[in-house]
């Protein structure tokens, strides 16, 4: 163990506060010095990006604060410049070293990058959406770093692990993270927290062989029954998250609404005797439209963006063409405010997207 060497460590944050880059510990290496610092105190200015020369800081990695003009996206991270390697931890981390003697001489070059970068999900959660290593290699969006990917599992996938007396999918949460070689691992947690099922996911990559022979049977089709309903003043919410490969893939939305489901569940709602009306089943006239986004981590409706209309990305595609057949003669019904749907409609509307495009 050497002497009379200060180790600095230094993390830099966003502009919301959050860390977002973290410097290698090194010794304190001061710009124009010729050895190292022994004095324990604050060390500041080692860090400088090569370019400006300027102090390296959150506007040179946190741009969407500091340039809103610029076109940067959310869901392709920012990818930062090298750093000066005249001090700090780039400089002790490189062939400008002052100590070559000794242990000293085997010190990896980090390539100007001896950092590691977070990317937050834009979704003020806190979490972390994609974490790069140390260098030029790993760094963020150089195609080696690590991913995370947070959503609920679906119920065909629970049901097939633990049977039907599992629960409601919102119950549970899914977990996938992705690693520097693009191998998936999943993992399923309870609502304490606690991990109830780990696997592998995804294709194998180009230079590894899969756990499982082709042949195997994989699912090319899951059903999403959208039972996370969120009541509003004038309409119904509901969501669900989309988690996706390592590799972009293409997939196909449909989204469906069954009249007979629909009308039984407000039956039951409002404590409506469909016995004493004229029609089968009765409920208030609140479907009149239904509005449909998949959105990406950049807040663009994939849906729009991808179909080829004439759409906002910005804003749900309005669905509005739910068949007059769908409706029956309410008679006296319809004068105390109520539209009867008939009972032998199963399916009132029905929408599809090909072909849709999603990255991790």
């Amino acid at each position: 163990i050497e002497r009379d060497i200060t180790i600095v460590a230094e993390t830099r944050y966003d502009y919301i506060g959050r860390p977002a880059v973290a410097f290698l510990p090194s010794p304190a290496i001061a710009k124009g010095s010729a050895g190292i610092s022994s004095v324990l105190k604050y060390h500041g200015g080692l860090h400088e990006d090569k370019v400006s020369e300027d102090l390296f800081d959150k506007e040179h990695f946190d741009l969407t604060a500091v340039e809103p003009e610029v076109s940067v996206s959310l869901c392709t991270p920012h990818q930062v410049g090298g750093l000066a390697t005249t001090s700090g931890a780039s400089r002790y981390y490189s062939a400008d070293n002052p100590l070559q003697a000794g242990l000293h001489a085997h010190i990896p070059d980090a390539g100007e990058f001896p950092l590691m970068q977070v990317q937050y999900t834009p979704d003020n959660t806190g979490r972390i959406r994609r974490q790069s290593g140390v260098g030029p290699v790993h760094r963020l969006n150089a195609g080696h770093d690590i991913a995370y990917e947070y959503g609920k599992p679906d119920k065909s996938t629970l049901e097939l692990l633990f049977g039907d007396q599992v629960g409601s999918p919102q119950h549970y949460f899914k977990e996938t993270t992705t690693d520097p070689n693009e191998n998936r691992t999943v993992v399923i947690l309870d609502m304490h927290g606690r991990v109830i099922a780990q696997g592998l996911a995804g294709v194998a990559p180009d230079n590894l062989d899969p756990v499982y022979p082709d042949t195997i049977a994989t699912p090319s089709a899951q059903a999403e029954d959208l039972l996370n309903n969120v009541f509003f003043p004038g309409y119904i919410e509901t969501t669900s998250s989309v988690t996706t490969g390592s590799r972009p893939e293409s997939y196909d939305f449909a989204y469906s609404l069954n009249a007979e489901e629909l009308l039984e569940d407000w039956v039951a709602r409002l404590g409506i005797t469909p016995a004493v009306l004229p029609c089968t089943f009765c409920v208030p006239s609140l479907v009149d439209s239904v509005e449909l986004a998949l959105w990406d981590c950049n807040g663009d409706n994939l849906l729009c963006t991808q179909s080829g209309g004439s759409c906002d990305p910005k804003r749900p595609i309005v669905i509005r063409n739910i068949p007059e057949d769908s409706l029956a003669d309410a008679g006296e019904v319809a004068a105390a405010g109520y539209s009867c749907l008939s009972s032998d409609t199963s399916q009132t509307l029905y929408r599809k997207f090909e072909g849709i495009l999603l990255s991790p």
